[in-house]
């Protein structure tokens, strides 16, 4: 038996995620200085305080792009980082932050 239908649904418009440009990362504000960094699969984001940067997880997958998305908001260091959980998916690129970040 022969059928026309696709082998999978159409993904909605809605749950596609943002474009990601060339540069291979999106930044964007989520609001008062707290930072959204994506590569339209995994992600993490950043705080700017008056002290410094606060940063939560880092995947591998989003090493190289952390520090060059925090740089382009502000050039304060990162001071703190939040590790969701153990896992190498959030923490396989945590070897970016400074040593001293507590």
């Amino acid at each position: 038996m022969t059928s026309n239908l696709p082998s999978f649904a159409p993904v909605p418009s809605g749950a596609e995620g943002p474009a990601i440009p060339e540069h291979g990362y999106l930044r964007q504000e989520i609001g008062d200085g707290l930072h959204l960094v994506t590569d339209g699969v995994y992600q993490m984001m950043f705080l700017v305080t008056d002290d410094g940067v606060i940063a939560v997880d880092a995947p591998p997958a989003l090493g190289r792009s952390i520090l060059p998305a925090v740089a382009e908001v502000t050039s304060r260091p990162v001071t703190h980082v939040v590790h969701s959980h153990h896992h190498f998916d959030h923490i396989g690129a945590a070897s970016i932050y400074p040593r001293d970040a507590q």
